[in-house]
């Protein structure tokens, strides 16, 4: 019976740790779709635009990243392999946070170009 178990969670592990990638892989394209958005119509950006855009191609290169490492370790999943995935989600969660207050502190301070 303990040789079924540790198959059984390491295709729950792999489930998961796939999951995880193709919801960064989506986070990240619907991010680029956003920032491609950034500007006025007539294709002038704003110092505000383009801070904006270096943090969003931050993000993306980011999550990109971060998915194909959650992706390597859900295709060499091995019993005990939570911690190296617990790991990399937690230093996601860092790197997100701190593009996140970057920005807010742009959004607050720079100018947006509006008269």
């Amino acid at each position: 019976m303990s040789t079924k178990e540790p198959a059984t969670n390491t295709f729950t592990y792999r489930i998961i740790a796939f999951s995880l990638s193709v919801c960064l892989l989506a986070a990240a394209a619907y991010v680029e779709a956003q920032a491609q958005l950034l500007g006025f119509p007539d294709g002038f950006l704003s110092d505000r635009d383009r801070a904006a855009r270096v943090i969003a191609t931050l993000f993306v290169w980011g999550s990109t990243l971060t998915a194909l490492c959650v992706a390597v370790l859900g295709w060499r999943a091995r019993q005990n392999a939570t911690r190296g995935l617990a790991l990399v989600v937690t230093l996601y969660v860092v790197f997100a946070l701190v593009l996140l207050g970057c920005l807010i502190y742009v959004q607050q301070f720079m100018d947006s170009g509006i008269g």
